[in-house]
């Protein structure tokens, strides 16, 4: 089991041909992931029992913050109907279930100062010039000692 890195700005529900149950927990066209080599590639590693870290926006916060941990449930291909860009395209599908929240909320630049004092790699996702991910960010697979670090920062139950 891998996991994952996973930024995730916005909204993830994906109108498709075909009809599927439940929420998607991430989604990506492989033309996106296909091309952004070093920001998005990941995304086509993520499999069923794999964990990842999700990470995005909200209303109330300006700037983007880890929010959860999830774990794979389910993986489909399905056909895009959306109307956009990529209708008609084939879109990847990742449904789980969430397993662990972060409180308090861990913004980027926190994480950014977090993983520096711990001495592991830097995660190429955030922009370690800038308190934030990389434009065009996406997925990241994490090494276990990355892996490690973020999960624990995780809330536990007491």
């Amino acid at each position: 089991m891998n996991t994952f890195l996973i930024y995730a700005p916005h909204n993830q529900c994906v109108k498709t041909v075909e009809e599927y149950e439940g929420v998607p927990v991430v989604y990506s066209h492989p033309l996106y992931y296909q091309n952004k080599t070093k920001l998005a590639a990941d995304f086509d590693l993520v499999d069923v029992n794999d964990y990842l870290i999700i990470c995005g926006k909200s209303d109330d916060k300006p700037q983007s913050w880890f929010k959860y941990k999830v774990q794979v449930t389910s993986v489909k291909m399905l056909k895009d109907a959306s109307g956009g860009e990529y209708n008609g395209f084939q879109v990847k599908v990742v449904f789980g279930n969430i397993i662990a929240t972060f409180f308090p909320k861990i913004s980027a630049s926190v994480a950014k100062h977090k993983i520096l004092e711990s001495g592991v790699k830097f995660p190429n996702l955030l922009d370690f010039n800038r308190d934030g991910f990389k434009q065009g960010a996406f997925a990241e697979l994490l090494d276990n000692e990355q892996a490690k670090v973020i999960n624990d920062w995780i809330k536990k139950d007491e």
